[in-house]
């Protein structure tokens, strides 16, 4: 629970990308948000579970982009995958480290990263929210958490050694080969994000109805 929690940290962040199936007549994300207005509820977007950052992502889009898709969860991304492959199912939000290789091959088609600013692995992919969905952001996030009545020296000293390791060279480009970006937040700033977070993700359970099976 929340209160047995301290913030430390918000250590790194990272984008999922916005992958299609070749056999959908779309080049961008405004082609697919009027693509799926005009067939509402026919396309489906797979992710690794009710509730999984997939999931979240696509919820998310379909509230800011107006727009009707089907959600068909799986037991894991790597399951979803070969449906998507295959093409039965059209849409997957998915990491970048797992989802931008199967983009460099053509096998799948990548739209947009789901960050506020572009991705150093993809450069050349728009935000979501630049190509045509503004105030869309969606990340995937790592940060620590320690018992709550840890001494506060201990937290501060915590937080001193993780972010002078993130500001490292060789421990920031471990973090951008999987298309993570290090964050090294004060406990104040994270505890901040933590509740930024919170709110913005209850509102979208609480609209698109999702329950955990």
């Amino acid at each position: 629970q929340k209160k047995d929690l301290q913030p430390v940290t918000h250590i790194a962040s990272a984008a999922f990308i916005l992958l299609v199936h070749p056999s959908l007549p779309v080049g961008s994300v405004k082609e697919l948000i009027a693509y799926a207005k005009e067939k509402p509820g026919q396309l489906n977007y797979a992710s690794g579970g009710i509730g999984n950052s997939g999931h979240l992502a696509g919820a998310l889009f379909s509230s800011l982009a107006g727009v009707q898709l089907t959600h068909i969860p799986y037991k894991g991304t790597g399951l979803a995958m070969p449906d998507l492959l295959a093409g039965r199912v059209q849409i997957l939000f998915n990491s970048m480290i797992q989802g931008q290789p199967y983009a460099r091959r053509r096998q799948l088609n990548a739209l947009a990263v789901t960050t506020a600013k572009r991705s150093a692995l993809l450069p050349e992919l728009p935000t979501v929210a630049e190509a045509g969905v503004p105030g869309y952001e969606f990340l995937s996030w790592y940060g620590l958490m320690v018992p709550t009545g840890t001494p506060k020296p201990l937290i501060a000293r915590l937080n001193g050694e993780i972010v002078r390791t993130l500001a490292l060279p060789d421990f920031k480009a471990q973090l951008a080969k999987d298309g993570s970006e290090p964050v090294g937040s004060t406990p104040g700033e994270f505890a901040a994000f933590l509740a930024a977070e919170m709110a913005k993700w209850a509102g979208i359970v609480r609209a698109s109805g999702m329950k955990v099976e």
